[in-house]
């Protein structure tokens, strides 16, 4: 019988354990951030190495398959925003120093150095706010074309030891208004951050050549149902 009861029976420890867990989350967003960083900067120097004319072509053969090259963009954004924090920071100039190389050609004492200043000046903070805080992407402004504001009274979340940023969890029920279809809610959302990110630009282009279609055909039905008042 005591097969079935809870491994952790305490409350108090439970309590404790999703504490625990929470921490081990954000710390595996940070090091997110300083992976994504330090890619960025060996990005940098393979496309300083090889040259910007044969730059495509080095990429296309060694990463294409694995990592798009948004991605790649993005992480060398990252590495050029922290770049620029640091040349506003008078303090910061080994840190500047240590930027200015791949990390792999850096020496082990010269690699942890370099971990751990990105560590703090990313200040534990998820890759997505990173990437907007430098605006290598956009933050969601919540509301499209004509589709009215989505977001704009939501109020804003704060992780702990974090800034204030707005909430980037999936809409509830109750947020949904009661007359829209969650499905329809969904695809808005999705359209307004493609519209910010484009990250349609990773797709081949036969594929976007058939989103595009698509996109044209459902544009058109909508269209229709707003010129007729149909619902």
């Amino acid at each position: 019988m005591t097969k079935n009861l809870p491994a952790i029976p305490d409350q108090e420890k439970r309590i404790a354990s999703v504490l625990h867990l929470h921490q081990i989350v954000m710390a595996a967003a940070s090091q997110m951030a300083v992976a994504a960083a330090k890619a960025g900067l060996e990005f940098k120097a393979l496309k300083k190495e090889v040259g910007h004319g044969a730059w495509e072509e080095f990429y296309a053969k060694n990463f294409a398959s694995t990592i798009t090259l948004r991605t790649a963009q993005k992480y060398m954004a990252l590495a050029d925003g922290l770049k620029g924090k640091a040349l506003k920071n008078e303090s910061a100039g080994s840190f500047l120093k240590l930027l200015e190389c791949a990390p792999s050609a850096l020496s082990k004492t010269e690699q942890a150095t370099l971990t751990k200043a990105v560590a703090k000046a990313t200040d534990g903070k998820a890759l997505s706010d990173l990437y907007q805080d430098f605006g290598i992407v956009k933050k969601p402004q919540g509301s499209g074309a004509k589709g009215g504001n989505t977001h704009k009274d939501k109020p804003e979340a704060t992780e702990p030891g974090g800034d204030s940023t707005t909430a980037d969890t999936p809409p509830t029920a109750s947020e949904i208004p009661a007359n829209v279809d969650p499905r329809a809610w969904k695809l808005n959302q999705l359209l307004e951050e493609a519209l910010l990110d484009g990250w349609w630009n990773d797709c081949p282009v036969e594929f976007r050549k058939t989103l595009h279609g698509n996109l044209v055909d459902a544009g058109t039905r909508v269209g229709a149902t707003l010129k007729k008042g149909t619902s």
